[in-house]
């Protein structure tokens, strides 16, 4: 997704910027990524807590600072959206939908952004994991 990010970066610095029938494309597909990324660590990570809960060490303890969750803004109705053609509106009206469109492209880099930063967060998690296993092991 490293080439989807530069894309939607140069994009938005450049002011060429992805139709909305483009970003509906798009953003299934980032949003598959994202999902099937998640998908793969959490399966990952149950299989290391299964062998790590047959430890006779294992001694779960929970964090008590759960940070709260932040909602995702919503793209809107992108059915709509891709059969408006900005040309065709009022100067305000396409300056709106202009806006709307560099919102969608800063939503899906913060989207690529939170997926990267917990992807990583899983990984420390296996790794500390795999380090209790190999310590209790050895």
């Amino acid at each position: 997704m490293q080439d989807v990010r530069k894309d939607l970066n140069d994009r938005v610095n450049t002011g060429v910027l992805l139709s909305f029938a483009e970003l509906q494309t798009l953003s299934k597909r980032v949003l598959s990524f994202v999902s099937e990324q998640a998908r793969k660590d959490f399966e990952e990570l149950m299989t290391l807590d299964q062998h790590y809960c047959q430890s006779p060490y294992f001694n779960p303890q929970l964090r008590q600072e759960i940070p709260p969750l932040t909602p995702v803004p919503l793209f809107e109705d992108f059915r709509t959206l891709s059969s408006v053609s900005i040309s065709t509106h009022t100067p305000c009206a396409q300056s709106k939908m202009r806006q709307l469109q560099e919102n969608i492209h800063h939503y899906l880099l913060r989207l690529l952004d939170m997926s990267e930063s917990q992807h990583r967060e899983r990984l420390q998690l296996m790794k500390i994991i795999i380090s209790h296993i190999e310590g209790v092991t050895s």
